[in-house]
């Protein structure tokens, strides 16, 4: 819906990055900064330029759209090192934070709203999709951005604070449940178990209470959106996706087929998919790059992952970068999204991945 109202939005956050780019560089130069990466960052940098040679290399046709996208991915790396230079990345952080604050409050006070007073008008097949193109999008927004940012601050925040994001958290998954996005639905389970997990002043038959509280509530959820797509069982477009990659990968098991491929996106004449719509980030991933870089990319990018938990899981104001990591882990378990790199998922979820690796401890506050 939303998207509709800027045809040239892609092009506008092309712009806008470029500027910022200029002006920190500028600032950088100006105050003498040394500007050199660490060892982490010079990995990250060359995994990404192995991505863009493995592109030309072997993907079927070159396309203008692609090119665009790798380019902007590639001034953004060049946002991120400037930010690291110029200011301290806990900083950087907590303002992505407190930004994240912001948004969440904004989007999910919009569309509770659009559901409460206008919900017909937003409805697709019986799935609510709000001011974005489509319900999971709206799902894997809510789950990813909204959900933890209001979990921490219902955690951690006090007063009006506190009761504001306690109230934001409820509309939130109720949000998630209208869109009856399904992988969103299993992320948000599985952050609410890790987080009942770690809670150490509770006890074991109060766990077990929370447990099988939690657990009936997604299972009566999980009933209510199971037949989405029009009496489909639950997880039958998912097996119709992985099909299609699996097939993609056996006919070029050690190449791939370029980042970003799109030739295997129709199963039969009735169920033809968006062509990024993949189903599953690491079958894409083999896709898009073969066994050979593939395999490399994802160690790589587990390696990223689990060392952004490890730091920001022992910090109180890290909590929210936990469960932004954990939630879409899980999330791109079932959908594709993280390598749109103009995707605002993309962007939050990389940043955040990105100013980790010049964090040296966990000690102190994130």
């Amino acid at each position: 819906m939303l998207e509709s109202f800027f045809p040239e939005i892609n092009t506008a956050k092309f712009l806008a990055l470029a500027l910022l780019v200029a002006m920190l560089l500028m600032y950088a130069l100006i105050r003498g900064r040394a500007l050199a990466p660490n060892w982490r960052e010079a990995v990250f940098l060359f995994a990404y330029v192995s991505i863009i040679a493995h592109y030309y290399a072997f993907s079927v046709k070159v396309d203008d759209e692609i090119e665009k996208m790798l380019l902007f991915g590639a001034m953004f790396i060049c946002l991120l090192f400037l930010i690291r230079n110029v200011c301290n990345c806990r900083v950087a952080l907590m303002f992505i934070k407190k930004v994240a604050l912001w948004f969440a409050l904004l989007f999910v006070g919009v569309n509770f709203a659009i559901l409460l007073v206008a919900y017909s008008a937003f409805v697709v097949e019986g799935n609510f999709m709000g001011v974005v193109a489509n319900s999971n999008r709206l799902g894997a927004y809510c789950t990813i951005i909204c959900f933890p940012i209001f979990l921490d601050y219902s955690h951690n925040a006090s007063g009006w604070r506190r009761r504001v994001c306690q109230l934001f958290l409820v509309l939130t998954i109720a949000i998630i449940l209208f869109s009856r996005s399904r992988a969103s639905l299993v992320a948000v389970l599985m952050a609410s178990l890790y987080l009942l997990y770690k809670k150490q002043n509770l006890s074991s038959l109060r766990k077990t209470a929370a447990v099988v509280t939690i657990l009936g509530l997604a299972w009566i959820a999980a009933f209510s959106i199971g037949e989405k797509y029009k009496g489909a069982e639950m997880f039958s477009t998912r097996e119709k996706l992985f099909s299609l990659r699996l097939d993609a990968i056996s006919q070029k098991p050690l190449s791939g087929w370029g980042f970003r491929s799109s030739e295997f996106s129709e199963y039969d004449d009735f169920h033809k998919f968006n062509p990024q719509e993949k189903g599953n980030t690491i079958l894409a991933m083999v896709e898009e790059f073969g066994f050979v870089l593939g395999s490399i990319l994802i160690f790589l990018l587990t390696a990223l992952w689990f060392r952004g938990l490890r730091l920001f899981g022992g910090t109180l104001a890290g909590e929210a970068f936990v469960l932004v990591l954990l939630t879409s882990c899980i999330h791109l378990m079932f959908e594709t999204w993280l390598f749109n790199l103009y995707g605002l998922l993309s962007i939050y979820v990389w940043s955040i991945l990105f100013l980790s690796l010049s964090l040296k401890s966990r000690k102190g506050k994130i």
